[in-house]
């Protein structure tokens, strides 16, 4: 199925090459010092180990072959052999620097027993630097080696350094070091430094990370019992009671962090989206409305939740309450005060957008003065113009591409004039218009993916498959681009080995994708493989009840003789999707074939 559009510092380390299979350090919400990786530890920014001058080297005349051909070495993409060289001048010349440069291009090359030779020799020569003793320790946890691991992070730990900790939290952390993550998590766990560091930046985000929840729970708990104050401890005890599946305690433990901290707008939005999972409303309207200020969030929340159809008993609610519950919103906006004045003309214009008086919602919208908001109300701008006037949506959209607006809002700009022209089936003029944009932004791999489904549409497949295989060369992770190539592909050419090995690609970069799960099961069906397929589509399904991939679902039932089945899952989807055209036509084509 297709998806329509719409050097990470390490401390004072001297690494930070990032590369794309690098992961968080923690969990989302943690703010950590660094990433670490073996990547990201071979390079720094601030690092003494990329001369670009042959002035930097002084040793002596006998030894300045070997400096030299280790830079050889590495300017010719030999990082191991740069590495041995380096260590060679480093042992002649008992120059810490030259030690460095040998791990970081050992790390480089991913030859860590050789790392951990070059970081030895390293601390041999500066025994208490901290980077060094970072290096060997990471080399260790690399290699599984955990006794001498642990026997260098506790070193570390002791090293009198405000940023110690942090390092040694961050090599436990790092993509490289899951082998042995949870074993050392809980060797370290009661260690002093590590458990006085911020909650946020400590012991149990990364013991979240590594889905020891029970752990990071005790910890948060142990947290509040000496700082019962402190509201950062109260919401990752929540966190960490979420991830348990604990949903009443998890609230309690929000609605106690945001009690020491009720200007905190973020974790009050946090809050409302644990309460929203339990689908407590009346209490969402509470905290929305408790919110000591107003705030342009606060509000946004507050249209959701009636948006959501939901009254405060969770029934639903009629189109009219509805109505009457923005209208109310609508005058407590405009008698704020507290609300900066663009939040409010943006705010009432969604308001009178959203229950359809088109006048006044261009009026607010168009009273927002240039700033922040200004490019969004724009746009909304021309959404109600082409309503009626699509010249006159594509001269403000116009205006706006050629405005000093960020570089993202004129991208957006170009997408939404783009959808304009081919909801009124223009799809030429659509094409044009991203070409145009591409004119402008020649790299920008969104504008492109958006020209290929244009492209798409069109029927041009020759088209979209050049720009997906550029997307892909700029972006090779990108799991929507192989998608939409292998399925296209699939779904308009006799290519299906090809299609399959691209939608794989997908599959292995993001398996829990919906659209992908199903592009996977329809190559297996297109392949003769009808009992994978319906693994596969099953899976799909269930994870996205949608009328395309119920379409192939059905498809694949009815081609391995499960028409009993198929029949049940059509009639359920018809009433789900009853304008699903896939859907519609698959159900018309089976009933014939069975007639």
């Amino acid at each position: 199925m297709l998806a329509l559009p719409r050097l990470l510092p390490f401390s004072t380390l001297f690494l930070t090459v990032v590369i794309s299979c690098a992961q968080p350090a923690l969990a989302a919400e943690t703010s950590t010092d660094a990433e670490t990786s073996s990547d990201a530890l071979a390079e720094h920014p601030n690092s003494t180990a990329q001369p670009s001058k042959l002035e930097q080297f002084e040793p002596s005349p006998s030894k300045l072959d070997t400096a030299l051909a280790a830079e050889f070495a590495a300017a010719d993409k030999r990082p191991e052999e740069a590495a041995r060289l380096y260590i060679q001048a480093a042992k002649s010349e008992k120059r810490a620097d030259f030690a460095e440069r040998a791990a970081r291009f050992a790390l480089s090359a991913r030859n860590f027993g050789l790392a951990q030779e070059a970081a030895e020799l390293w601390l041999e020569i500066a025994p208490q630097n901290l980077n060094a003793l970072q290096a060997q320790a990471f080399a260790l946890i690399v290699q599984g080696k955990k006794d001498e691991a642990l026997i260098k992070l506790r070193a570390l730990l002791l090293m009198d350094s405000p940023e110690s900790a942090g390092l040694a939290l961050n090599l436990v952390a790092a993509p490289d070091a899951a082998g042995l993550a949870v074993e050392l998590l809980q060797a370290l766990k009661a260690e002093p430094k590590l458990l006085a560091l911020p909650i946020d930046r400590g012991l149990v985000p990364l013991s979240l990370r590594l889905k020891q929840n029970d752990l990071a729970l005790e910890l948060a708990t142990d947290r509040i019992k000496t700082d019962p104050e402190n509201p950062k401890a109260w919401l990752w005890r929540g966190l960490a009671e979420i991830a348990l599946e604990r949903g009443d305690e998890a609230a309690k433990s929000y609605a106690k962090a945001l009690s020491l901290d009720p200007e905190n707008a973020r974790l009050r939005l946090s809050y409302v989206q644990v309460l929203n999972s339990q689908n407590r409303f009346a209490e969402i309207d509470a905290v929305l409305k408790s919110a000591p200020k107003a705030e342009d969030e606060i509000y946004q929340a507050r249209i959701a939740l009636v948006l959501a159809n939901q009254s405060k008993g969770g029934k639903t609610v009629k189109p009219a309450a509805k109505k009457k519950a923005l209208v109310k919103l609508a005058r407590e906006i405009e008698r704020s005060k507290g609300l900066p004045l663009a939040s409010r003309q943006s705010l009432l214009g969604q308001i009178y957008e959203l229950i359809e008086q088109p006048k006044k919602a261009l009026a607010w919208y168009g009273a927002v003065s240039k700033g922040e908001l200004w490019p969004n109300a724009q746009m909304r701008i021309a959404v109600i113009q082409s309503a009626k006037d699509l010249k006159g949506a594509r001269a403000t959209l116009d205006a706006l591409q050629n405005s000093d607006a960020p570089n993202q809002a004129i991208v957006d700009a170009y997408l939404l004039e783009s959808e304009l022209l081919a909801k009124a089936k223009r799809l030429d003029a659509a094409h044009s218009t991203l070409s145009e944009a591409l004119d402008r932004m020649p790299e920008d791999t969104t504008i492109m993916y958006a020209r290929a489904m244009n492209s798409f549409a069109r029927g041009d497949i020759a088209a979209l498959e050049s720009d997906l295989k550029v997307v892909i060369e700029i972006d090779p992770q990108n799991a929507q681009a192989l998608n939409a190539l292998g399925y296209s592909l699939l779904d308009k050419t006799e290519r299906v080995e090809e299609a399959t090995n691209y939608i794989q690609q997908a599959y292995m970069l993001e398996p829990k994708s919906p659209a992908i799960m199903d592009s996977l099961g329809w190559a297996y069906f297109k392949g003769g493989r009808f009992d994978l397929a319906i693994v596969q589509l099953r899976a799909a399904y269930e994870a996205e009840p949608e009328g395309e991939i119920a379409a192939h679902l059905v498809e694949a039932l009815w081609a391995l003789g499960a028409e009993p089945e198929a029949r049940e899952i059509w009639e359920e989807a018809l009433k789900k999707f009853p304008e699903s055209e896939p859907l519609k036509s698959t159900v018309e084509r089976l009933t014939k074939q069975k007639l």
